[in-house]
């Protein structure tokens, strides 16, 4: 795995997608990177993913999981190009999530910590028509499936991280 990054890099969105629909938009944001896509929800079928050759040559790895709350699609990268490092996995996080609200045209969320306002767990980055704002998990559907919708803090300003054709960020 020369080059790739087991990493925590998650977002979810505000529409439900399908696995086809996801691995349409990284071969169009990632064109010459192998990207494979694997069954988690059992044993049986994790099992047999590993038996899949391109599981252990793709470039980007990912996995989708469905919830009830206003971000039903959660996309969980379980390999992607770059180093493992905070500022890079927060940094490739928040344009990932970006280009995914940009590409299917709904609002996206990812974990947003570095952001929060204190060093709580449950900060997040809401990106919604271009606009990004620090939001708030804690007791909701989506974060820990206690209460009600995500709350939105306020509007903030990131600057903007860019990718290039290999997914690594762009210093």
């Amino acid at each position: 795995m020369d080059g790739h990054a087991m990493t925590c890099l998650w977002i979810a969105l505000a529409l439900r997608k399908n696995v086809v629909e996801i691995r349409k938009v990284l071969k169009n944001l990632f064109p010459d990177l192998v990207i494979a896509d694997w069954d988690l929800s059992s044993f049986e079928l994790a099992k047999q993913a590993l038996k899949d050759s391109t599981i252990d040559t793709a470039d980007v790895l990912f996995h989708v999981w469905y919830n009830k709350s206003e971000f039903p699609t959660l996309i969980e990268f379980d390999r992607f190009p770059g180093h493992i490092d905070e500022a890079v996995i927060q940094a490739t996080t928040i344009e990932l999530a970006r280009l995914f609200a940009n590409a299917f045209e709904c609002r996206s969320i990812c974990e947003g910590s570095a952001y929060g306002d204190d060093d709580s767990p449950y900060w997040n980055i809401i990106w919604d028509q271009g606009r990004s704002y620090l939001a708030d998990n804690c007791d909701t559907e989506f974060g820990d499936q206690t209460g009600g919708p995500v709350e939105i803090v306020r509007e903030i300003s990131i600057s903007r991280f860019a990718l290039d054709d290999t997914g690594r960020l762009i210093p």
